[in-house]
Order: C-alpha cells, then sequence, then structure tokens
C-alpha cells in the first residue's frame, strides 16, 4: 500500500491510496461528505500500526523540513474531527490527528469506520 496527500492547482486536496495495484483518488471534501452522519466511535490508539512510513515513501524525501512540516500539520491537527478507517484498517484521513493523539498520551481517538470504500474521485480530476 501506498498513500499520497497532495493538493491540486485549484486548491483541492486529495488522498491517493495504492493497494493490490489499484489506485484510489478521495477528494477530501468529498470523503467527508460520503461520512457526513456516519456512527462516531472511541478506537484505541495502540491498534495503529505507528511504525510505517506513509507520507513519504517516493513522493518526497524525509528532509528536516518535511518533516518539520508534518510535525506542524500534527499540532495543527483538530481532534474533535474523526478519523476515517477503510474497511481494510487502512486510515482514509487523519494520520496526523493519530500522531497529535499519541504525542498528547491519549488512549483513543474518534474514528468512523467504513463498512465499504467509497466510490474513487476520477484521475483527472486533478
Amino acid at each position: 500500500m501506498s498513500m499520497e496527500n497532495t493538493k491540486n492547482n485549484k486548491g483541492k486536496h486529495f488522498i491517493v491510496y495504492t493497494i493490490n495495484n489499484k489506485t484510489y483518488k478521495f477528494d477530501v471534501f468529498n470523503l467527508w461528505n460520503f461520512v457526513s452522519g456516519m456512527k462516531v466511535e472511541e478506537v484505541p490508539i495502540k491498534d495503529f500500526n505507528l511504525d510505517i512510513d506513509i507520507w513519504f515513501r517516493e513522493f518526497e524525501l524525509p528532509t528536516v523540513l518535511n518533516v518539520i512540516k508534518h510535525c506542524q500539520r500534527m499540532l495543527d491537527a483538530d481532534l474533535d474531527f474523526p478519523i476515517i478507517i477503510a474497511p481494510n484498517g487502512i486510515i482514509l484521513d487523519g494520520m496526523h490527528r493519530i500522531g497529535k493523539a499519541w504525542i498528547l498520551g491519549y488512549s483513543t481517538i474518534k474514528a468512523i469506520r467504513l463498512e465499504e470504500f467509497p466510490i474513487s474521485d476520477l484521475l483527472d480530476h486533478c
């Protein structure tokens, strides 16, 4: 699995996942509309594998500046918003919130667990 969080030239944020050679691309705004009204639960932070590289991989180098940028995103993360967990357990949205919760010593985080993948946004939207 690989993941990329991108921004197109119109300021839209996209999350791109490749799982088993299939690419899923989600406009974050559309993803949040999809989960609107779904049940929110508390999930233990210890349930997440935090020893993985989902931010850098082949998309950018983990330079000091890039690490600082992700740290800033964790500091700015709003823990009132639940994370979004895909049916296969991957985090579609919320790794910076998980990082912030872990740093602050929280034992749980708000989450929405999807029973099915949302329809992927078309790749030509960016």
